[in-house]
């Protein structure tokens, strides 16, 4: 989805618009808009940070005065602006994330797309990035794709589960958490009974007295189960295994 939604896949069925244009049909009606970060981060191993994000901006048609300022400004607050000559070849795979996450952001982009863009980085620059996309969600489309459930309740207002292809929920955090109310049960088993089969379980936790099991059924697993809240892990996985059974 996100390879079509940055045209650089064709859908085989459907459209795509964006202010009413077809961007399958004109696909430059987003691309100039459009800042993408993919999965895998290209880079070029003989270039520095600055040298690789100056020809990302060349590559933009951004003009060099207007981005030295903002290539400087986005190496410091993504705790790079030590790195000097340090060529790319010799960054950590989190150092070389936050590269392509300034690649993206180069020219201030009206449309943002990001796919797993906290993978690699430490807690304090996740939650850097997590600030960064929250405030430029304010005026812009911001579609980031994760599985890390934390980055998903900090950031998304609107949520959309994929599964295998298909929508399987859209909506907020609140609707996706009404949705598993009453269906979350936590419960201590020994360890040498743990189970087996991990349907429905959302944690299984290894304490002193036991295994702490927090699992997601339509009626109580055990009889010591405990009803308790559900938590976006939950809800994610009543949603997602409730439309494999469909």
């Amino acid at each position: 989805m996100l390879k079509i939604l940055s045209t650089t896949l064709l859908p085989s069925s459907g459209s795509v618009s964006l202010n009413g244009i077809d961007i399958v049909k004109h696909p430059n009606q987003m691309r100039r808009v459009l800042g993408y970060l993919p999965q895998q981060v290209p880079s070029y191993p003989q270039l520095t940070a600055f040298e690789y994000l100056e020809y990302i901006a060349s590559l933009k048609g951004l003009p060099k005065k207007q981005v030295t300022s903002q290539i400087r400004g986005l190496l410091e607050r993504f705790s790079l602006n030590t790195t000097g000559k340090r060529r790319l070849k010799d960054f950590s795979g989190g150092m070389l994330q936050r590269v392509g996450i300034i690649a993206t952001l180069l020219g201030d982009p009206k449309v943002i797309i990001v796919d797993e863009p906290t993978v690699g980085l430490d807690p304090i620059q996740r939650v850097v990035l997590r600030d960064v996309l929250s405030e430029l969600a304010k005026n812009r489309i911001v579609v980031m794709s994760t599985h890390i459930i934390s980055d998903v309740e900090a950031v998304s207002s609107n949520l959309v589960m994929l599964n295998h292809g298909r929508l399987a929920f859209q909506g907020t955090t609140d609707t996706l958490l009404a949705s598993a109310a009453g269906k979350v049960w936590e419960y201590v088993v020994p360890t040498n009974q743990a189970p087996k089969n991990l349907t429905g379980i959302s944690s299984l936790v290894q304490r002193s007295d036991g295994v702490h099991i927090r699992m997601v059924a339509d009626t109580p697993p055990s009889k010591t189960a405990k009803e308790v809240s559900p938590n976006l892990e939950d809800a994610s996985l009543a949603i997602l295994e409730g439309s494999m059974k469909k």
